[in-house]
């Protein structure tokens, strides 16, 4: 579900799919709504494209994607580079952890 599955020369690649009827309309920024749940929305939206993207240049695509679509419903840069940087902290850290060296401390 959500999936785009592409193939080319006999590897398959994956993707982040949006119906041909997909808006982009998300919770707009300027909503009163808690930070955290916009923040969220961010983070979720990131978790989301990481683990269907095959590869870096997928998820890269992805976001940017993802950022134009945050922009037009008003999330400042800031914030939405902020996340992604948090986000990919988070997980290359976790990564380093489950080789085994000492875990960090990101708060």
């Amino acid at each position: 579900m959500d999936i785009l599955i592409s193939r080319k020369h006999e590897k398959f690649s994956t993707s982040v799919y949006h119906k041909p009827t997909f808006s982009g309309v998300y919770s707009n920024f300027n909503s009163f709504i808690a930070d955290e749940y916009k923040s969220g929305l961010v983070f979720t939206l990131l978790f989301r494209i990481f683990h269907i993207a095959s590869d870096f240049s997928k998820f890269h695509e992805d976001v940017q994607v993802l950022k134009e679509i945050l922009n037009k419903n008003q999330f400042p840069k800031i914030l939405i580079d902020k996340c992604i940087k948090i986000f990919l902290n988070r997980r290359y850290t976790q990564r380093i952890n489950e080789v085994g060296v000492a875990k960090k401390e990101l708060f």
